[in-house]
């Protein structure tokens, strides 16, 4: 057994980018900071400019400007918080590694990455419930065929009032229950858009882009357990995933080598008028 010959880098850039394409919630956030923090308690700062006033005159004439406005500045500090670990024994790395795809070695990892898959997800996915996030409470009838469409019209519009324009992309994501619903709801209708919920895939529901996720936030109040729904554009949450550590070792009186490792990542709604917590029961 040895760790001498261990390539921590080839399986470095096989983890992340397996966790990339797996996450569901990842992908339909801004990953325009990503790489810009190295280390657990970093943080990094989000330039922003508040909004510009205009004025409007009806007399064909040109007005003194006066005072140039200042523009408030609007940025924002995201602290590198976030943290999931592993650490797993393998019998000999070396031997694992040289099979490749089909090792044992390869196995564990692809566990570690569907926990750690898991974590950001789960905690992308907890950010609908940030206080700046405005909550469109649908929670007072349980969600049906006969309703569901209409809760969607209504989360929808409600970005269309915060101006966020008809060609921006957006995306819900949905319990599977929900979109179990949904489907009957297409179905009982028998709209136009009938055809694009099939062979168990989400796809698109008045321009914005439908997925599903188990990971879907949820809160408990007594006996009732609600779902946060994120109604939101791409640039709605920033989320950074800036570092991938990982470092074989031979633990101390085992006659086994060892593999640990950590991820770093953090998040925060940093476009608020652009996302929707659409919060519904079953």
């Amino acid at each position: 057994m040895s760790i001498e010959k261990f390539k921590p880098v080839i399986w470095t850039t096989k983890f992340q980018d397996d966790l990339e394409r797996k996450s569901v919630f990842y992908e339909d956030c801004n990953h325009e900071y990503e790489g810009e923090a190295t280390k657990p308690g970093d943080t990094i700062w989000i330039p922003g400019l508040g909004d510009v006033n205009t004025r409007r005159f009806s007399d064909g004439k040109l007005h003194d400007l006066g005072t140039p406005e200042a523009i408030e500045s609007l940025g924002q500090a995201l602290p590198i918080t976030e943290i999931s670990d592993f650490y797993f024994y393998v019998d000999d790395l070396d031997k694992r590694q040289a099979q490749g795809g089909d090792g044992l070695l390869s196995k564990y990892m692809d566990k570690a990455r569907k926990k750690v898959g898991q974590d950001e997800d789960k905690y992308i996915a907890s950010l609908v419930l940030d206080e700046n996030v405005k909550v469109l409470d649908k929670t007072a009838t349980a969600v049906s065929k006969t309703n569901v469409m209409d809760y969607l019209d209504e989360a929808l519009e409600l970005l269309a009032m915060n101006d966020v324009p008809l060609d921006e992309e957006i995306v819900i994501t949905v319990p599977p229950k929900f979109r179990t619903i949904l489907k009957q709801a297409f179905i009982t209708f028998d709209t136009d858009n009938s055809g694009i919920l099939k062979n168990g895939r989400i796809g698109e529901y008045s321009n914005a882009t439908l997925k599903m996720s188990n990971n879907v936030a949820t809160t408990v109040s007594g006996q009732n357990t609600y779902y946060n729904i994120q109604v939101k554009t791409k640039n709605a949450i920033t989320f950074v995933h800036p570092y991938f550590y990982m470092k074989p070792e031979e633990p101390s009186g085992k006659w086994m080598d060892a593999v640990k490792g950590y991820a770093l990542f953090a998040g925060k709604v940093t476009a608020p008028k652009e996302i929707i917590n659409l919060k519904v029961k079953f």
